[in-house]
C-alpha cells in the first residue's frame, strides 16, 4: 500500500467502524477506513453457512438499527435497507412441552422506525404469562408502564450520550432515585438469576430471562449484569420492543452504512492489516501498515478493543503496569474457562 493522508482514519470496519465514519465526513473530513479482513461488517456481517445455499450472521441475528439516529441521518431505508418486523417475537419451548411466545408492545409503522402501541399484542403477551402465573401477568403490565415512563428513555440517553463525569449518575443510575421506577439500588449487585428471581415468579419466566441475558449480554446466572445489563435484557424477554429483521442479514445494515459513508467520499480498505498507531509529541498522527507503508492523519478513531488498540498497536505506550495487565486481563468470551 503506497502512503496516503486522511484528516481522519477509522481503524475496525466492524459496526462501530461504519457507523462513525459517515459522521466524520459529514463533517467535512476526509476519511479512510481499515479492516484487516476481506469484508467490512465484522461481528454486523453475514457469511456462508455450513449448509450450502445458506446464509448467516456472524453475531446478531435480531436488530433495531432503525432505531439509530445513523438510520435517519444517513436515511439507510434509501440506501436499501429493509426490515420485517413479525408480531411473534421472544419466544421459548420447555421441557414439559409448554411454551410461551411473546408479542411485540410496539409496531413499527413505517420505513422512519415509527412505532405506535399494539394493545392486541399486549393482551396476547398477558395471556400467554397468565398461564404460568398471575403475579408475572400483572408484573408484566407494571414492568412495560415503567419502561415506557423511565426505562426507555434512560436507556436511549445512556446510549446515545457520553458519560457523564466520575461520581454523577449516569441515566441509569438516576432511575434509583425514582420511587417508582422499579429498578432499586440492589438491582446493581445482583446475578443474574438472583435478578430473574425477583422479578419473575414462575419458573418459565424465570428460565427465559436467564437464557435472553446470556445470549444478549454473555453473563450467566453467576455474572452480575449491572443496570445495563438488566434494562437492556427485560425489555427483550417480554417482547416490549418489535422483533427486528433485516433484509439479507446483518450485512444489509453494513452495506447500507458503507453506501451511505462512499457518496459521502469515505474510503474503504479491506485487507488492510493497521501494526502501529503512529503518536508524536502525545498525540495520535496516523498509522503504520504490516507492510510499512504510513497513512498520515489529523485523527486517529479506534472502533478496536482495548487490548487491541492500546496492547497491540500502541505498544510503547507509557501505560502504567498494573493497567496494561488488567487490559490483558479482560475477556470476550464469558464461555471460556
Amino acid at each position: 500500500m503506497a502512503d496516503m493522508r486522511y484528516d481522519a482514519v477509522v481503524l475496525g470496519g466492524g459496526h462501530h467502524g461504519t457507523i462513525i465514519a459517515p459522521y466524520l465526513a459529514r463533517a467535512g473530513m476526509k476519511v479512510g477506513v481499515f479492516e484487516r479482513a476481506p469484508r467490512i461488517g465484522g461481528g454486523a456481517g453475514t457469511v456462508n453457512g455450513p449448509a450450502a445455499g445458506f446464509l448467516r450472521n456472524s453475531c446478531a441475528h435480531w436488530t433495531r438499527f432503525y432505531s439509530h439516529p445513523a438510520y435517519r441521518d444517513f436515511d439507510l431505508a434509501g440506501e436499501g435497507l429493509r426490515y420485517l418486523f413479525p408480531d411473534g417475537n421472544c419466544a421459548m419451548a420447555f421441557d414439559d412441552g409448554s411454551s410461551f411466545i411473546g408479542y411485540s408492545a410496539w409496531r413499527v409503522v413505517d420505513e422512519t422506525g415509527r412505532t405506535e402501541r399494539a394493545d392486541d399484542n399486549i393482551k396476547k403477551t398477558y395471556e400467554q404469562i397468565q398461564r404460568f402465573s398471575q403475579r408475572d401477568a400483572d408484573a408484566y403490565l407494571r414492568y412495560l408502564d415503567q419502561y415506557e415512563r423511565y426505562w426507555k428513555p434512560a436507556f436511549a440517553k445512556h446510549r446515545f450520550n457520553q458519560p457523564p463525569p466520575w461520581g454523577q449518575p449516569d441515566p441509569l443510575e438516576e432511575l434509583l432515585s425514582i420511587p417508582d421506577s422499579g429498578i432499586e439500588p440492589v438491582h446493581q449487585f445482583m446475578s443474574l438469576s438472583a435478578l430473574a428471581y425477583d422479578f419473575f415468579q414462575s419458573p418459565e419466566l424465570r428460565t427465559l430471562y436467564m437464557r435472553a441475558s446470556t445470549t444478549s449480554t454473555g453473563c450467566f446466572p453467576d455474572d452480575t449484569p449491572g443496570l445495563q445489563g438488566l434494562i437492556h435484557t427485560l425489555p427483550l424477554v417480554l417482547s416490549f420492543e418489535p422483533a427486528a429483521i433485516p433484509v439479507g442479514g446483518t450485512q444489509a445494515i453494513t452495506d447500507a452504512l458503507v453506501s451511505a459513508g462512499r457518496k459521502l467520499g469515505v474510503e474503504y480498505h479491506t485487507r488492510a492489516d493497521v501494526d502501529r498507531i503512529l503518536i508524536a509529541n502525545g498525540r495520535a498522527t496516523g498509522i503504520r501498515m504490516a507492510d510499512g507503508s504510513r497513512v498520515d492523519a489529523d485523527l486517529v478513531v479506534s472502533s478496536l478493543g482495548v487490548p487491541q488498540t492500546v496492547g497491540r498497536l500502541m505498544p510503547d505506550l507509557d501505560v502504567p503496569a498494573r493497567i496494561r495487565e488488567r487490559m490483558g486481563n479482560i475477556c470476550y468470551d464469558r464461555g471460556r474457562e
